[in-house]
């Protein structure tokens, strides 16, 4: 039989940041890669990203963009007292707007 309960906690997690960008000057173009990092004592927590986008220059204030990418998230931990444990994975392939101002 399961026991289902209902518990919530909100707990701050410092993670390794690294960034890197490339645009191609008089294109429009735009490479980017990104990832979030954590590993201590078997549990891990990540967020990896990289995108290419497209900057529509024909309005000068705020430049509106297209982006396409591909992202891999990862939560993989367990509770102290070891009756809790989360093991999640996402990865795919995503498409977004952006308003560039």
């Amino acid at each position: 039989m399961t026991k289902d309960y209902d518990e919530k906690a909100t707990i701050p997690v410092p993670l390794a940041y690294v960034r890197g960008r490339v645009e191609i000057p008089f294109t429009g173009f735009g490479f980017e890669a990104d990832a979030k990092y954590i590993s201590y004592d078997g549990d891990t927590i990540y967020d990896v990203r990289a995108k290419v986008d497209y900057t529509l220059d024909f309005i000068p204030v705020i430049q509106p963009a297209i982006e396409v990418g591909y992202r891999v998230q990862k939560y993989d931990f367990e509770s102290e007292d070891k009756k809790t444990k989360m093991n999640m994975d996402f990865a795919g392939v995503y498409l977004g707007m952006i308003a560039k101002f």
